[in-house]
C-alpha cells in the first residue's frame, strides 16, 4: 500500500515539475500577418519600400509574415483577390495603389485595418472624406501627383523654355488622372503653354496610338501617372523617348528613357506606409493616423535620351539633378 502511494506521489511530483517547467517557457508569439494586394509587378518598388521600411523599424524577415497577392495586371480580378486576402484575417491590409485600395476598402468593410500606399486621389476614389480624419479602419499614403502637376509643367518650361505645345498623356477614366489633367490645363494658361490631349482609355487605344505615332506632331510629351501608363511604360518608353522629348513623373521614367522626370520615388510611398503599419501593429487605430503625403521629389535626367534628340544641359544645370542616367 505504501509503495502504491509512493508511486502515485512520485508521478504527481513528476507532473507537477513538468507543469512548472512548462510555465517557465514562453509560447512563441505568432508573427503578425500583413496582407498585400498589388495589381501587377510594376508595383514592386512600393512593396520594396514597405518591406525595407518595416525591417528598418524592427520587423526584419521572420518577425513578420507577408501574404502577397498579385493580380498579374488583371484589374478585373482585384475584387475577388481582395476578398480572399481579407478572409485570411491579416492584422493589416496593404493595397499598393488606387485600384487595389478601392478593392480592399470594399472587401474589408470596416472589419480590417487598411494602410494604403501610392494612391493618387484618396478623396476622389471615395476612400476618405478628409485627410486629417480618415475612417476608423483606414489610413495611408497619397502620392501628391495631382497637386504636383502644375509644378511639373513649370519645371518643364524651366529646362525647355522654347517648348510651347505639350502633348499630355493621361487616362480619362481614372479619377486622379482626370484631376491632374484639369490642373495641367489651369497651369498651362499661366505658363503660356498649349496642351494637346493624348488620352488613353485602354490597352487597345495605347497600341493604336503607338502604331500611328508621328514624332513631328509633338514638341514634348508630358506623362500623368495612372495604372495604364505604369503598366505598359516599360514597353514603349525606351523607344518613344528617343523620338520625342519626354517629361516623366518619377525616377523610373527617366531610367526607362524619359529625358527629364520630376516626382517622388514609389519606394518612398512604401517606406512611409511602413511607419503607419508599425503604428497600427503597435495598437493605434488607423483612423487616428492622418493620411500622409510624401514631400520629397526627385529631379532625374537621362543624358543618353537628350543626346539622341540633339540636346544637352550645361554642367551647372545637370548639377540640379538628383540622379543622371547615362
Amino acid at each position: 500500500m505504501r509503495g502504491g502511494i509512493a508511486i502515485v506521489c512520485t508521478a504527481a511530483a513528476v507532473f507537477a515539475a513538468a507543469a512548472l517547467h512548462g510555465c517557465g517557457r514562453k509560447a512563441k508569439a505568432k508573427p503578425p500577418l500583413i496582407g498585400v494586394l498589388m495589381v501587377g509587378d510594376f508595383r514592386q518598388p512600393v512593396l520594396d519600400g514597405l518591406q525595407d521600411g518595416l525591417t528598418h523599424l524592427g520587423y526584419p524577415p521572420g518577425t513578420i509574415e507577408y501574404r502577397i497577392v498579385n493580380a498579374s495586371s488583371n484589374s478585373s480580378a482585384l475584387p475577388r483577390l481582395a476578398d480572399e486576402l481579407a478572409a485570411a484575417k491579416p492584422g493589416v491590409l496593404c493595397p499598393l495603389g488606387d485600384e487595389e485600395a478601392s478593392a480592399c476598402a470594399a472587401s474589408a468593410a470596416g472589419r480590417i485595418p487598411i494602410v494604403f500606399m501610392n494612391v493618387n486621389s484618396p478623396i476622389g476614389r471615395g476612400l476618405v472624406k478628409s485627410y486629417r480624419k480618415p475612417p476608423p479602419n483606414v489610413t495611408g499614403v497619397r502620392t501628391g501627383y495631382v497637386e504636383l502637376t502644375g509644378k511639373r509643367l513649370q519645371v518643364l518650361t524651366f529646362f525647355f523654355p522654347k517648348v510651347k505645345t505639350v502633348s499630355v498623356v493621361y487616362e480619362p477614366g481614372d479619377v486622379a488622372s482626370a484631376e491632374a489633367f484639369a490642373n495641367a490645363l489651369q497651369a498651362a494658361s499661366s505658363l503660356g503653354l498649349q496642351l494637346k490631349p493624348f488620352p488613353l482609355r485602354n490597352v487597345d487605344e495605347l497600341r493604336r496610338r503607338l502604331r500611328s505615332f508621328n514624332p513631328a506632331e509633338h514638341e514634348a510629351i508630358f506623362g500623368i501617372p495612372a495604372t495604364l501608363v505604369y503598366q505598359h511604360r516599360a514597353a514603349y518608353l525606351p523607344t518613344l523617348a528617343r523620338l520625342v522629348l519626354g517629361f516623366g513623373f518619377d525616377p523610373e521614367s527617366a531610367a526607362l528613357g524619359t529625358a527629364v522626370s520630376y516626382g517622388s520615388d514609389p519606394r518612398a510611398f512604401g517606406a512611409s506606409g511602413a511607419e503607419l503599419v508599425k503604428a497600427v501593429l503597435d495598437g493605434k487605430r488607423p483612423g487616428e493616423l492622418p493620411i500622409r503625403m510624401v514631400e520629397s521629389v526627385e529631379l532625374c535626367i537621362n543624358r543618353k535620351s537628350l543626346q539622341a534628340l540633339g540636346l544637352s544641359f550645361p554642367p551647372e544645370v545637370e548639377a540640379l539633378a538628383t540622379e543622371v542616367f547615362e
